[in-house]
C-alpha cells in the first residue's frame, strides 16, 4: 500500500513549459530565501522602534521569532483566543501600560481571519499591523478583493508549493525590487527534485513507511540540530533580497497551476469535512470561507483519540504537529498565561489536503481514522 506525504509533489509539466507570462499579482512582492528573512526585513523597513514592544502570538514557530529577538527588537507574546483571533480587550489593556510598535497576527493553516476590528484598533493607535500568511499565500491571492490593503504581509510560499525558497513580503509603500533578469535553474533545485522524486517513488511502492516512529524521531533530531545551528549563526544572520528561484518563478506565473491548487485543496478539505463530521472527531475549522486555501485539515485531539497522530503516521499517512517542539520556550514554560497556545500545540494534528491528493487518497485517510476509532 502506498504512503501519503504531507507535502505536494512537484508539477514537472509546469516547470518545463516555455512561457514568459508574468502574474501581475506578485509585482509588489519582495522575495527572500525564507519567511523569517522577510519578517526581519519588514521590521527594518517599517523603522520599528526597538524601545517599543512588538506583540506576537504565543502559538508561533520559534524560528520566526529568534532572529527578531537577536536583532534587538523587544518582543512580548500574547495568547490567542479559542477561535485563533486576537483578544482586542487584551490589546486595549496592554497599550495602557506599554508602548506598542507593531502587532503580528497569523492566518492559521490558511484560514482567513476577520481582522477588521484589530486593524481599526491598530490604525487608531498608530500600531503597525503585520499579517502572517506563511501557512497559505494563496489565501491572500484569492482574497485580494476582500482583504485590507494597508498592512504588511509576510509569506512562505514553500508551505504550499514544492520549492526550495519562497520567503516574501508585501507592502504597497516599500520600494520595489527589479527581478526581471533571466532566472536559471540551479543545482539546489536539481538536488531538491531528485530527493522529492525518490521520496515519491518510495511512497508509491509502499515497502518503507517514511512516517513511522523511527523515521519521525530521526527527522525530529535533524530539525533540532538544524534549529540549534540556526540559533548559533544568528549573529551572522544576513537578510538577502533575491530573485525567486526558477521553480518558484514558473509556479507563480502559471495561473492555471495556482487555481488548480486552490480548487483541489478546497475540494479535498470539503470531502474530509463531510466524512469526518460523521465520526467522533472534533474539527477545528467546521467550514471553509470563499477565499481560504487550507494548508492542512486540523483535528483537535482529546483523551479518547490522543493516539490518532501516531496511528496515522504508523499507517503511512504523514500527519504533523505545529509548531510542536519549536514553540517558543517562554510560551511552553508558562502554560497558565498561554493556555490556548499550549493547548493547540499539544492537541492539534494536521492531516494533508494538498493538491497531489486524489479522492482515493482522501478515502484512505477517512478509512484509517475509522479503523482507529473501531479498534479503540
Amino acid at each position: 500500500m502506498s504512503n501519503i506525504s504531507a507535502k505536494p509533489n512537484p508539477r514537472y509539466r509546469i516547470l518545463l513549459q516555455k512561457r514568459n507570462i508574468k502574474n501581475n499579482f506578485f509585482k509588489n512582492f519582495i522575495f527572500f530565501k525564507t519567511g523569517r528573512e522577510a519578517t526581519l526585513f519588514g521590521l527594518k523597513e517599517l523603522k520599528i522602534d526597538k524601545k517599543k514592544t512588538i506583540l506576537i502570538p504565543g502559538y508561533i514557530c520559534n524560528s520566526l521569532i529568534a532572529p527578531i529577538i537577536k536583532e534587538g527588537f523587544k518582543v512580548e507574546f500574547y495568547d490567542i483566543n479559542k477561535n485563533f483571533s486576537v483578544d482586542v480587550k487584551y490589546l486595549k489593556k496592554t497599550i495602557e501600560n506599554k508602548k506598542i510598535s507593531a502587532l503580528l497576527i497569523v492566518h492559521y493553516f490558511g484560514f482567513l481571519m476577520d481582522i477588521k476590528e484589530v486593524y481599526n484598533f491598530c490604525k487608531s493607535n498608530n500600531i503597525e499591523l503585520i499579517e502572517d500568511y506563511c501557512h497559505s499565500f494563496l489565501t491572500r491571492v484569492f482574497s485580494e478583493e476582500s482583504e485590507i490593503k494597508n498592512t504588511t504581509k509576510i509569506y512562505s510560499l514553500r508551505k504550499i508549493i514544492p520549492i526550495t525558497d519562497g520567503g516574501a513580503i508585501e507592502n504597497m509603500n516599500f520600494n520595489k525590487v527589479n527581478i526581471s533578469c533571466k532566472i536559471n535553474f540551479n543545482k539546489n533545485e536539481f538536488i531538491f527534485l531528485v530527493f522529492r522524486f525518490i521520496e515519491s517513488l518510495i511512497n508509491r511502492i509502499g515497502i518503507i513507511n517514511l512516517y513511522c516512529h523511527f523515521f519521525q524521531n530521526f527527522k525530529k533530531k535533524v530539525k533540532i540540530v538544524k534549529s540549534l545551528f540556526i540559533k548559533k549563526i544568528l549573529g551572522n544572520f544576513i537578510i538577502r533580497i533575491k530573485k525567486p528561484s526558477y521553480m518558484l518563478n514558473r509556479y507563480i506565473n502559471s495561473e492555471e497551476y495556482l487555481y488548480d491548487i486552490y480548487s483541489k485543496r478546497r475540494k479535498n478539505y470539503n470531502f474530509l469535512l463531510n466524512e469526518i463530521n460523521k465520526l467522533d472527531i472534533e474539527i477545528v475549522f467546521k467550514k471553509i470561507s470563499d477565499y481560504s486555501v487550507p494548508q492542512f485539515f486540523p483535528i483537535l485531539l482529546n483523551e479518547k483519540n490522543k493516539f490518532l497522530f501516531n496511528y496515522l503516521n504508523k499507517n503511512g499517512i504523514e500527519t504533523i504537529k505545529w509548531p510542536n517542539y519549536e514553540i517558543p520556550e517562554e510560551v511552553l514554560n508558562n502554560k497558565k498565561k498561554f493556555k490556548n497556545s499550549n493547548f493547540f500545540n499539544l492537541n492539534i494534528i494536521l492531516i494533508p489536503v494538498h493538491q497531489s491528493l486524489n479522492k482515493d487518497d482522501c478515502k484512505r485517510i477517512i478509512n484509517t481514522i475509522r479503523s482507529f476509532l473501531n479498534n479503540k
